[in-house]
């Protein structure tokens, strides 16, 4: 992990990150304006606004008593793919690790009355999801960093504005995040992403690993297959079947209301109607399911609807607007006690309309 000396405005190099009291920085980048890792060791871009960004980190750290921050710009080596791969599946536990998270909101006026922060362009954005979930203490600044408000204070307008739940944006402050997060359903974690965005297709995939707790090798260039081995490395740590209570935007055309897929979601947004989900009982009395080279094996029971002609697993979660139903998905048989996902949205089957297969 490279640190930048707060004093020295020199990168060193730790083994392990919880030998130095670090600050760290949560920001957006600027198209041609962050400085690189090259850049920074060679001084050749004290000119761009980066620049700027980094020094006022470094300042803030030593104010609050830090010898060393983390800027993701100019802290990774990203010509070293090894480097970048050790720096992806690390970062949610360096922000965790951290002493302060400094968020700077740098299209953001505090002082326009009429400025809203949700507005940022920082709460649509992949990787700053996990930058606001696992640091205890989150400082938010303006675009003058003149300073907003923390985490905790800002933990009710944070929790409208991203679908995160208050007790998962305090839970980091009492180290308590891994056991909170657990206790979300999976669904209801992608949904946090849903609405957000990154420059590479991969990038919607590994910004999610340390919500879930993987490690995830990186392989640029598979595109949306990235997002397909971030639920199967789900799959292999949690048996909790509301992974499947997605939703795909392709099921509004009338005309793909009969078609069938496969059992993963295509991308985050897939579950932008999860939000609301909570499990109907503990997931260790759920059916336990593997992946294997045909796909997820469960021992289960199905039940038949007989309106729509096709399986229904039911899925062990509800939405709360409506907690009297319990959701399934809809299973078209394929021969050979073998199924595959049909009308592939999140339903509600009748009681009555069901029977036991």
């Amino acid at each position: 992990m490279w640190l930048i000396n707060c004093r020295t405005l020199v990168l060193e190099e730790l083994v392990n990150h919880k030998e130095a009291k670090y600050a760290i920085l949560s920001h957006t980048w600027e198209k041609g304006e962050e400085v690189q890792y090259g850049e920074f060791n060679n001084r050749g871009a004290t000119g761009k606004r980066g620049w700027q960004k980094i020094g006022k980190t470094c300042q803030l750290a030593l104010n609050d008593g830090c010898d060393f921050a983390w800027v993701d710009t100019c802290c990774i080596d990203k010509t070293s793919s090894a480097e970048l791969t050790e720096a992806i599946n690390s970062t949610f536990p360096w922000y965790s690790g951290s002493e302060v998270c400094y968020t700077y909101l740098a299209d953001y006026d505090a002082s326009d009355p009429d400025a809203d922060m949700s507005e940022s362009r920082w709460f649509t954005r992949g990787w700053t999801l996990q930058e606001l979930i696992a640091p205890a203490q989150v400082r938010f600044y303006d675009k003058s960093w003149n300073p907003i408000g923390t985490k905790d204070i800002l933990s009710q307008q944070l929790s409208l504005i991203t679908g995160i739940g208050q007790e998962v944006l305090l839970a980091s402050k009492n180290r308590h995040l891994e056991e909170i997060l657990n206790q979300v359903p999976i669904a209801r974690r992608m949904s946090w992403a849903a609405k957000r965005e990154t420059t590479r297709i991969e990038d919607i995939a590994y910004c999610l690993i340390g919500i879930f707790g993987i490690n995830l090798p990186l392989l640029y260039g598979e595109g949306e297959r990235a997002f397909i081995r971030l639920q199967e490395e789900v799959v292999k740590n949690s048996n909790d079947l509301s992974l499947l209570a997605w939703k795909s935007p392709k099921d509004e055309i009338p005309t793909n209301l009969d078609r069938i897929c496969g059992v993963f979601a295509q991308h985050p947004r897939d579950f932008q109607a999860s939000d609301n989900l909570a499990l109907i009982n503990d997931i260790k009395f759920a059916p336990g399911f593997t992946l294997t080279n045909k796909g997820l094996k469960i021992h289960t029971q199905l039940c038949f609807d007989r309106t729509e002609n096709l399986h229904v697993l039911d899925i062990n979660c509800y939405d709360v607007v409506c907690p009297q139903n319990m959701l399934g998905i809809f299973l078209k048989h394929q021969g050979a006690r073998i199924f595959a996902r049909a009308r592939p949205r999140v339903c509600s089957p009748p009681c009555q309309a069901r029977r036991t297969h």
